[in-house]
């Protein structure tokens, strides 16, 4: 049996190399984390010895197959547990992260099963990222970051980065939702802001200024074959 602790470990260590295409190193899981390197040194030297992770000191840390299995078990738990919470029970989605971690080690393979049967198996959580299915599958969909997206392309939210409530709150109350619709019409690198227009928002609102930090936080995706509105 895993700690509770070593879950988070790899569950993370998935959440680094999926995002960034590449190892995850142990500066940027101690950042993620909020831990020391050292402590998070000691800990993947315990997992390699579980053949749940490699570990290179001058490539990084990768998932063995064991290891990503546990992984997606739980990025499947924590997203099923986030898309309950917010369909229903009626929390906000600046809400269900924090609930859902607290939740997603002490729950049940059939109480997920309930919950994944309840809600007629849901392919995606209530921020846009997708759900790995029962076997562990994963359909993972090309999006880029907001601020690194091209200006005058009718773009449409895939998904938000659900690890800032209060950066969700505030995307919330601009309508920067999974499905929005977007065009990128400015772009101030000194300035260090993006002006978007949202075509299906009310008119005082379809003009938004947001800051890139936040950007980063909100991936897209172009529209196919979509007429410039």
């Amino acid at each position: 049996m895993l700690s509770t602790t070593h879950e988070d470990y790899l569950k993370n260590i998935w959440h680094i190399c999926s995002s960034t295409k590449s190892l995850a190193g142990v500066n940027e899981l101690a950042s993620r984390m909020n831990l020391s390197p050292s402590t998070v040194s000691e800990a993947v030297k315990k997992l390699s010895a579980q053949n749940l992770v490699e570990h290179s000191r001058y490539s990084g840390i990768r998932l063995t197959a064991a290891g990503r299995a546990i992984a997606l078990k739980m990025v499947r738990r924590h997203r099923l547990l986030e898309t309950y919470l917010f369909t229903a029970l009626g929390y906000s989605w600046e809400e269900v992260h924090a609930e859902a971690e607290s939740l997603e080690h002490a729950v049940s393979d059939r109480f997920i099963a309930g919950i994944d049967a309840l809600l007629n198996h849901p392919t995606h959580d209530p921020h846009g990222d997708p759900i790995p299915d029962a076997d562990g599958e994963i359909k993972m969909e090309e999006s880029v970051p907001l601020s690194q997206a091209p200006a005058e392309t009718a773009l449409r939210v895939a998904r938000v980065s659900d690890r800032e409530s209060d950066v969700l709150a505030y995307l919330r109350e601009l309508r920067i939702l999974p499905g929005t619709e977007l065009r990128i019409t400015a772009k101030s690198e000194v300035l260090g802001l993006i002006t978007c227009f949202l075509p299906d928002s009310p008119a005082p609102a379809q003009k938004i200024q947001i800051t890139l930090p936040i950007a980063e936080a909100v991936w897209v995706r172009a529209e196919r074959n979509a007429d410039r509105k």
